[in-house]
Order: C-alpha cells, then sequence, then structure tokens
C-alpha cells in the first residue's frame, strides 16, 4: 500500500511533460499498480502454483 503511495506523486509529476488527459493517466497509475499486485501474487507459493 505505502509503496504505491509513494510512487504514485512521481508519476504524476513525470507524465504531464505530455499532454495526457487524467482519465487516461488514472487508468494507467491503476493498471500499473494490478499488474504489480498480480506479479507479486504470482510469486507467492499459493494453491494455483503449478
Amino acid at each position: 500500500m505505502h509503496r504505491a503511495e509513494l510512487t504514485a506523486p512521481i508519476d504524476y509529476v513525470v507524465v504531464p511533460k505530455r499532454h495526457v488527459d487524467a482519465k487516461r493517466l488514472g487508468m494507467a497509475l491503476v493498471q500499473e499498480e494490478l499488474s504489480a499486485l498480480v506479479a507479486k501474487s504470482l510469486k507467492a507459493p499459493g494453491p494455483t502454483a503449478g
């Protein structure tokens, strides 16, 4: 949770150099966060492994 809160503002500072609408930027951040969660859950041992 905390990692996402710390990294998100950096994305907001960097990305607007190009013109990007807020919805698209928000979706990109959400997608990035979700893929990070998925990657973390895939690494974790669980009943779905194998």
